[in-house]
């Protein structure tokens, strides 16, 4: 999980943590007070606040942890499997411009040259009479 502490560090974050609360700061604080953008894993983040609280075991918070950590992973791979697919489609439309743009260029090619053949017969034509 990503922290948005920015050059705050974090025992820096937990002695304001432990100046505030009077002596106190537990790794949830650290985590709530580190990762305040993420909304969807802010109820998450209370209930496990509250059963620190209530003296909930290391273990599970620890369990609780990883369970968080395995959620925004998979969060992760499935949105750089999004990038990924919309990267590639890019590529793609990037190269269809790139041929038609090549087509394009053929053809006004092709009709420069037509008219340039037709000013010539015209020139040749005048010439002649």
């Amino acid at each position: 999980m990503p922290h948005y502490n920015g050059t705050k560090s974090f025992t820096r974050l937990r002695q304001e943590i432990r100046q505030k609360n009077e002596g106190k700061c537990s790794r949830v604080d650290v985590l709530v007070a580190s990762g305040t953008r993420i909304s969807k894993k802010a109820d998450e983040i209370k209930k496990l606040k509250e059963q620190s609280d209530q003296g909930l075991h290391d273990k599970q918070m620890s369990k609780f942890f990883r369970v968080c950590l395995a959620k925004i992973h998979m969060e992760l791979i499935e949105l750089k499997k999004k990038a990924d697919q919309l990267i590639e489609e890019a590529r793609k439309d990037v190269e269809n411009a790139r041929t038609e743009a090549e087509q394009s260029k053929k053809e006004a090619e092709a009709v420069r040259n037509n008219v340039d053949r037709k000013i010539e017969q015209n020139q040749c034509n005048l010439r002649e009479e």
